[in-house]
């Protein structure tokens, strides 16, 4: 259907151009505003290697999360240059921040050029919460330091960052505030923050434990708090219950947590405490972020690894709702002293950079990132005998795109071409993104529609007030486009249980071939979405090809409501907020055959 659709398209607004640099390293001359620390890595906690005066000349190599990866040199040896990390407020960028913002990174290597995601113009949203919780010196005598834990709220809050949650907005516990008790007022008071629709993460970083559980299991795994002991663990039953009232209420929820669930190490004796395992892999010293439970825990949990938080809250059924990263399997996870937790820092950095939109989809979904988090891992740790593979697991629904980043693999000429998913894929990739809470029914006309003959009929309803769009990927396996609202009719609220039969008189969508199918996705959201930057017609149609660029600027126009940028949108959960506030959508996806 509509095979005539216009094959340029604006860019959305709001996301900046993108900048390829193919086939060689990009680097940007530069100087310092002001005088600055070089560092190992981009933490303000990271070791200092240099301390650069005001006006010294650098070649930055790549940006994201606030950070610019610079080379400083004395002279002109190749041997005599110091790269690390500086602030990239601290640069005066011969060209504009927004084109340094998208440049690629050449640490990457290969033929695939990455792009820095979470500095890529999304703005910061109201309706984005986090808690970062990091317990690094637990009460538990048995428990050594873990040093690597201070560098954890670093790498957590530029995550949080990258998904648009305001610094106001993210709330952190450390060590003697993360108490058993301090957390779940913590999280009881996230809770109320919370509205309708937002958008959470919750992250923990230290030791986990197997403890006595309270039911028939014999053992539970657990997270150790600050006050260490069986009254300092919160098992991960327990954490299920006192997220579900937020899971409840929001459009995502997304829980990480860098805790082991097993020793990890060949040495027992040797991995609790001591100065760790080095490899020639890397510097960082490895601890395992295991502690061994206490008294009455003798047995293997009945219900290991994380996937129960996921099916505790959501009955045994993982919902569109909830994502949960962690050690799998009653897997290891390891501290390194001077970076931090290894799950940790290396989401961080498949986040802001690594991460490759290898379909085309214009996204990078949490499987695409614990894809490329996990390669990380198994390289850190390739070729010591002594730990256990760190394995990082997903579990609950693995296709959510925690930023829409709008960008496709860069590649050389030499490179092969990108698959790329088809316009039904891409419409299915949104469907994901929906909130199950959120009913949206759809009665067709008919299914089945004769080409040059027949119009697309159809009727819409809500369990809840909203806006209707509706995009349709057309038989022809090209068009992707917005059939509605469109320049002839614009009026797309619905009411709750009032039905809406489309299209409006004013205009038609009459099937236009070729035979095949055409992929139909209705969504209602609670909020208006802001049309205006969403680029080229195809008569009164909004319409896009079907690539990466229009088809992320369709995933990023679908999650972000035009309501939330509202004052109000800023007032407390518990209060009271108009829907509109809200991000979330429900949806609803169906096929029609095109015949002749």
């Amino acid at each position: 259907m509509n095979d005539s659709i216009a094959r340029g398209l604006r860019r959305f607004a709001g996301l900046l151009t993108l900048a390829c640099f193919c086939g060689a390293a990009w680097s940007q001359s530069a100087s310092l505003q002001r005088a600055t620390d070089l560092r190992a890595d981009k933490l303000p906690s990271a070791a200092v290697i240099a301390s650069l005066p005001a006006s010294t000349a650098v070649q930055v190599v790549g940006i994201e999360g606030g950070w610019a990866q610079v080379e400083v040199s004395d002279d002109k040896s190749a041997a005599a240059r110091k790269s690390g990390w500086v602030r990239a407020g601290s640069l005066d960028l011969a060209v504009a921040s927004s084109g340094a913002a998208s440049v690629a990174n050449g640490r990457t290597g290969g033929n695939i050029v990455a792009l820095s995601l979470g500095v890529r113009g999304l703005g910061a949203r109201s309706n984005r919460h986090a808690l970062l919780i990091g317990v690094g010196h637990p009460a538990d005598a048995g428990a050594a330091p873990l040093p690597g834990v201070r560098f954890d709220r670093d790498s957590a809050t530029q995550v949080a960052l990258a998904m648009q949650v305001p610094r106001a907005n993210i709330r952190t516990l450390d060590d003697e505030q993360a108490s058993a008790d301090g957390i779940r007022q913590a999280i009881a008071a996230l809770g109320q923050r919370v509205g309708e629709g937002d958008r959470v993460f919750v992250y923990f970083s230290g030791y986990g434990t197997r403890t006595a559980a309270s039911d028939a299991v014999a053992c539970s795994d657990a997270l150790v708090a600050a006050d260490g002991g069986a009254r300092g663990a919160i098992t991960l039953p327990e954490l299920a219950t006192l997220l579900k009232p937020i899971s409840d209420k929001t459009d995502k929820l997304l829980l990480m947590v860098d805790a082991g669930f097993a020793e990890g190490a060949v040495d027992a004796a040797s991995a609790a405490g001591g100065e760790g395992f080095v490899n020639a892999n890397d510097e960082g010293a490895l601890r395992s972020r295991f502690l061994h439970g206490g008294a009455g825990c003798t047995g293997t949990p009945a219900k290991r690894n994380l996937q129960v938080v996921a099916a505790a809250d959501a009955g045994s059924a993982f919902p569109p709702e909830l994502i949960v990263l962690g050690a799998g399997g009653g897997r290891a996870a390891y501290d390194d002293a001077l970076e931090g937790g290894l799950a940790t820092q290396f989401l961080r950095d498949c986040l802001l950079r690594d991460a490759h939109d290898l379909d085309g989809s214009g996204a990078v979904s949490v499987d695409a990132l614990r894809q490329c988090t996990q390669a990380k891992l198994d390289r850190r740790l390739r070729g010591d005998a002594r730990l256990q593979r760190e394995v990082l697991a997903a579990s609950g629904n693995t296709a959510f795109v925690p930023v829409w980043s709008g960008a496709a693999p860069a590649r050389t000429d030499t490179a092969a071409a990108a698959p790329s998913i088809s316009g039904a894929q891409a419409l299915a990739q949104l469907f994901d993104q929906r909130d199950t809470k959120r009913s949206v029914q759809v009665r067709l006309g008919s299914d089945k529609l004769r080409v040059q003959q027949d119009a697309l009929d159809f009727t819409v309803s809500s369990d809840r007030p909203g806006y209707v769009y509706v995009a349709m990927a057309g038989s022809d396996n090209q068009s992707l486009q917005l059939l509605f609202p469109n320049d002839l009719d614009r009026d797309n609220r619905i009411a709750a249980g009032q039905p809406m039969a489309l299209p409006h008189p004013s205009w038609r969508a009459k099937a236009g071939g070729p035979e095949g199918t055409d992929t139909l996705l209705v969504i209602v959201a609670d909020g208006p979405r802001d049309l205006a930057g969403l680029g080229a017609k195809a008569g009164p149609f909004i319409s896009s090809l079907n690539d990466s660029s229009g088809r992320a600027q369709l995933g990023a126009l679908m999650s972000r409501s035009r309501g939330a940028d509202a004052q109000g949108c800023t007032a407390n959960a518990a209060a009271g907020r108009d829907p509109a506030c809200s991000d979330a959508y429900g949806a609803a996806l169906l096929s029609v055959q095109e015949i002749r």
